[in-house]
């Protein structure tokens, strides 16, 4: 009977070590824990700890004793701190998140902002040159010299990318400005 008895309080112990963990690996930031520090976790699993010993002992002595009542009022006790810490580190593992995801917005804002500026001014600039000074030889020395600098340009931002893909940017570049001289573009 009593190893029946052990059972049963080991099963609902097990799941919800593993809901915990789950729970634990969800709420987890990007390689940091979700406890501040290691300290506070191993403060976390000994008050848990606590609290499975205090309720295996409760289950083997009478509801109505007087220990068991000091047992009752310990057990309420532990799991208020471990509840508090838990919520504690949950709280300030949400508000990091945040702020980590509101920073990461921002970068992308301006790396779109950079980029689109960036591409824009790579077309009117060269166009306004040659558009100023409609020479042969100074819409072929901007074409190439633009050309040169997107491909260095390119090659520095894209790095994730392929280099057929920074050659494909680099070809259409390069028709855009073609096909502005050959349109009869600065004159």
């Amino acid at each position: 009977m009593l190893q029946l008895r052990d059972r049963k309080l080991k099963a609902p112990l097990t799941r919800r070590v593993v809901s915990a963990l789950r729970d634990y690996r969800t709420f987890r930031t990007e390689g940091e824990s979700l406890f501040a520090t290691k300290k506070l976790l191993s403060e976390v699993i000994k008050e848990i700890r606590a609290l499975d010993d205090a309720r295996s002992k409760l289950a083997h002595l009478p509801a109505d004793s007087e220990e068991a009542q000091s047992l009752g009022e310990q057990i309420d006790q532990i799991t208020k701190t471990t509840g508090e810490a838990l919520l504690q580190a949950m709280n300030q593992a949400t508000s990091d998140m945040v702020r980590q995801k509101v920073a990461k917005a921002k970068k992308a804002l301006w790396s779109r902002l950079v980029t689109a500026l960036g591409a824009g001014l790579a077309l009117v600039i060269p166009m306004l040159i040659m558009v100023l000074h409609p020479t042969n030889l100074a819409k072929l020395a901007t074409t190439t010299c633009f050309v040169v600098l997107v491909a260095a340009g390119l090659a520095m931002v894209m790095e994730d990318s392929q280099p057929k893909e920074a050659v494909a940017y680099t070809a259409a570049y390069a028709a855009v400005l073609v096909l502005f001289i050959g349109a009869g573009g600065g004159g």
